[in-house]
């Protein structure tokens, strides 16, 4: 029976030797034991078999030894194995065997015995595949852990995985179930998947790592809310895991993965980029329904941001300012949109203050100071000055009963050095506030003109924003006669109504009825220039407009004192001398006035047009004052011809004419 046997298994061999090892490389060898335990290899494996003899003196072969490709042989007494059989590949399932904890899950995404598909002796969760057919898994790798995995032959013990490409990456479109998928042909062989998970050691002994807890910023119209409790926990893991929970209204409850940015001082919630040829990490497929980045700052605080994956928006994120230390917190905010906002924190051990400040929306976070007025917190009426990046920005105000105010400082804000380098600097603090020479003084601000109440009254200045530099007002009060008179127009001395229409001039005028004026004269000159000249455009003057107008007040200063002068000695002229005829005449037709005494003047023309003269028959008084008011105001024109004498007229008429109202 032993001799049949023997005869039977060298049979096989030869056979197995013969076309064997031309087989397929999922057919495997067999060695049986008379107990059914078994030794398996596969065929694709092996190399050649020797049988030797155990002994020189036996008679037959007593040992089979297979030789593999790789490797040691492996001897085979055919005394203990009773058969070598060679296994085809066939249609039977062969197991699949999986191993691995909490911390990495293995997930099949096929080949489980749902609804007795594969076996209905098999339980439902029962994994299976044909020999060559494909098996589908993935790892999912819990936050802050990572793991290895190999699938191992249940009878050979062969390690499949340390074949690179045993187990490939499968797109969603290359696969049935249209996703991504880790993906291996089944040998032919039960076989074991085991995953071994490790945890992260990333930012062991990193500062920011810890359990902090905190107060959001609520949204509403200028809300200003108050807390004592932490409604918000978020703790940083070194595994580069953060666990979130929160009980207020939105209650949150996720692990995210972050990643630590050195420079910007920071953690972003992680976001898997690939290239072209990268697979991707499963364990990153099944992301939180919501991400969460933070900003440290110095006291162990953070100020984080929660946003929505699936619906990432600025009015769906979410903010909170958080501390490793227990705080109160108080949050200020200017309108319902969370635009901008104010949030203080105490610490409730050291009574110490902290400030943060939020714009945009929260896009921009700055640690801050509060500088207060008066009022000692945010949370109570007070008016404060809010700084960061080194300058004030802002100035709070909460009146009792009232929404919290955030003033904004006006663009005029800064130092302003005298334009001519002689006057004292002033400094505007954008609020309201001018320092001069170390004294503070209130402003109010239009544009560029910033009016200053001063101890010695209220002065105007014009500042250059980008130049830095301010320009006094110099007021155009007028200093010269109270009232004004043209004398030799007709009815000076007959009628009291033509001196009240010339008298229009006062010292009370306002500057910008004089600098009215001086625009209008200046056109006009400028449309006699271009007649004189052919119609060129007039040169533009290099004199400093302040300049120009300083020497043209002292010009009209000059005229005046001249006219008074000229009146003066007329006057005293006309005094000594007895009354002469009474016949009048004139030289151009106009509506008569007639006197009480029967006597007619006649009224001039309006400004602007030639008048009419009124001359005493016997008396040539009115052509000495005139020749004398020409020559007093003109003398220093020294006109010497005849066409520049008409002109001089012309400019007197045109020079009477402007101070007329």
């Amino acid at each position: 029976m032993k001799t049949s046997k023997l005869i039977l298994s060298i049979l096989s061999l030869f056979m197995l030797c013969s076309t064997g090892l031309k087989a397929q490389v999922c057919e495997r060898l067999d060695a049986k034991r008379a107990d059914s335990t078994f030794v398996s290899f596969m065929v694709d494996d092996i190399d050649r078999i020797v049988y030797q003899k155990a002994n020189a003196g036996d008679e037959g072969y007593s040992v089979a030894f297979v030789v593999p490709f790789v490797g040691d042989p492996t001897p085979l007494p055919l005394s203990e194995f009773v058969v070598l059989q060679y296994e085809p590949i066939g249609k039977a399932y062969q197991e699949i065997a999986r191993e691995f904890d909490e911390h990495a899950p293995l997930v099949m995404l096929d080949c489980i015995n749902n609804n007795n598909t594969i076996s209905n002796e098999k339980p439902v969760d029962w994994t299976a595949q044909r020999p060559y057919g494909k098996v589908h898994f993935v790892v999912r790798n819990e936050p802050g852990y990572e793991s290895t995995y190999e699938v191992v032959g249940q009878y050979t013990g062969k390690v499949y995985t340390d074949n690179a490409g045993f187990v490939f990456w499968e797109a969603p479109e290359d696969n049935h179930l249209g996703q991504d998928a880790l993906t291996f042909f089944m040998p032919n062989e039960p076989v074991t998947i085991r995953v071994i998970s490790k945890e992260l050691t990333t930012y062991e002994g990193y500062h920011f790592v810890g359990k902090y807890t905190g107060f959001g910023v609520t949204s509403g119209n200028g809300l200003l809310s108050k807390t004592d409790a932490a409604p918000f926990s978020l703790e940083l893991k070194a595994n580069t895991s953060c666990h979130v929970s929160s009980t207020d209204a939105m209650a949150y409850s996720f692990v995210d993965i972050y990643t630590y940015e050195d420079g910007a001082d920071g953690f972003k919630h992680y976001v898997e980029e690939l290239a072209e040829d990268e697979e991707p990490d499963l364990s990153f497929r099944d992301q939180p329904a919501y991400g969460v980045n933070g900003t440290f700052f110095a006291n162990d605080f953070i100020l984080c941001d929660i946003h929505d994956y699936n619906n990432d928006k600025h009015e769906n994120t979410r903010y909170y300012l958080i501390c490793k230390k227990p705080c109160d917190y108080v949050c200020a905010q200017r309108d319902a949109s969370a635009y901008m906002a104010l949030m203080e924190a105490t610490d409730k051990y050291t009574g110490a203050k902290h400030w943060f400040f939020l714009s945009n929306y929260g896009i921009n976070t700055y640690r801050a100071t509060v500088d207060f007025v008066s009022g000692t917190t945010i949370g109570e009426p007070c008016e404060a000055f809010v700084t960061y990046n080194g300058t004030v920005q802002y100035k709070y105000v909460l009146a009792d009963g009232g929404d919290p105010q955030f003033i904004a400082k006006g663009k005029e804000a800064g130092t302003f050095l005298s334009a001519n380098a002689t006057g004292y600097d002033i400094k505007l603090d954008g609020f309201g506030t001018a320092t001069i020479e170390g004294k503070e003084y209130p402003y109010t601000v239009e544009s560029t003109v910033v009016t200053v109440t001063l101890a010695d009254g209220t002065h105007v200045y014009t500042i250059d924003i980008v130049g830095g530099t301010y320009t006094e007002v110099v007021s155009s009060d007028w200093n010269g006669a109270a009232s004004y008179s043209n004398d030799h127009l007709e009815g000076r001395y007959l009628e009291e109504s033509a001196t009240l229409r010339n008298t229009d001039l006062c010292r009370e005028r306002l500057p910008e009825i004089y600098l009215r004026r001086r625009c209008q004269d200046a056109h006009h000159h400028q449309r006699a220039a271009r007649r004189r000249r052919g119609r060129q455009p007039p040169r533009q003057s290099r004199v400093p407009v302040e300049r120009r107008f300083a020497e043209d007040v002292a010009r009209r200063r000059r005229h005046e004192d001249l006219r008074h002068l000229l009146r003066r000695q007329l006057r005293e002229h006309h005094a000594g001398q007895p009354a002469r005829g009474t016949r009048y005449r004139h030289r151009s037709p106009r509506r008569p006035l007639h006197r009480n005494d029967g006597r007619a003047i006649y009224q001039p023309r309006r400004f602007g047009q030639r008048q009419g003269r009124l001359c005493h028959a016997e008396n040539h008084g009115h052509g000495l004052r005139r020749h004398l008011l020409l020559r007093a105001l003109h003398v220093r024109q020294q006109r010497p011809d005849a066409q520049r004498r008409h002109r001089g007229r012309r400019h007197l008429r045109h020079h009477d004419c402007r101070h007329r109202v």
